[in-house]
């Protein structure tokens, strides 16, 4: 006979465990050459055997920790905790010139719009104060002023402060962008 504590003790077969798939998560946010382990132990403020530790699963990660990690490495639990597969998770990163440049932000939009469309069942709600910048990316001409006005306005782009409107000043690869944009 089986009782519930020797079944607490095994470890689930067959079934990954969350911290497991969270840490494997915040793997992927790490470059290759870096160590989890040594990133871990600086962010919790532990010995790097404590991290080892948390990584073989030895030792549960706190709910302080994981806010930690969580923060540190932009990784959403609610995504890994949703057990529902209409659960959306949104994440907002504003766009300026000096983490995250106006192209960065239309690579964001692309990559967006590419998971939304590889999903079998998919609705889009955008809000915003102005027309949708994607109603924009059809025309060229209207990308480029859209993209000139915001880059000088709003992010005060350098490059952009002393020019005129010219379509000439657009980077090609943001116009592609712009580009793809429309046609995902």
């Amino acid at each position: 006979m089986v009782t519930l504590s020797q079944t607490c003790r095994k470890p689930l077969l067959g079934r990954e465990n969350i911290q497991a798939i969270f840490l494997r998560e915040v793997k992927k946010r790490i470059p290759h050459h870096l160590s989890l382990a040594d990133d871990l132990s600086e962010i919790l403020n532990i010995s790097r055997d404590s991290a080892y530790r948390r990584l073989r699963g030895e030792t549960i990660l706190s709910l302080d920790e994981v806010k930690q990690i969580c923060n540190h490495y932009s990784v959403s639990l609610d995504a890994l905790l949703s057990s529902k597969s209409n659960t959306v998770t949104f994440r907002f990163q504003e766009a300026d010139n000096q983490n995250f440049g106006f192209e960065n932000w239309m690579k964001s939009i692309l990559s967006n719009l590419e998971m939304i469309h590889a999903a079998p069942e998919k609705e889009l709600f955008y809000s915003a104060k102005d027309v949708p910048i994607f109603y924009l990316f059809d025309s060229p001409q209207l990308a480029a002023f859209k993209i000139y006005f915001w880059n000088k306005t709003i992010l005060g782009a350098d490059n952009f402060q002393d020019k005129k409107f010219d379509p000439a000043l657009m980077p090609n690869e943001i116009l592609s962008l712009a580009e793809r944009i429309w046609e995902k």
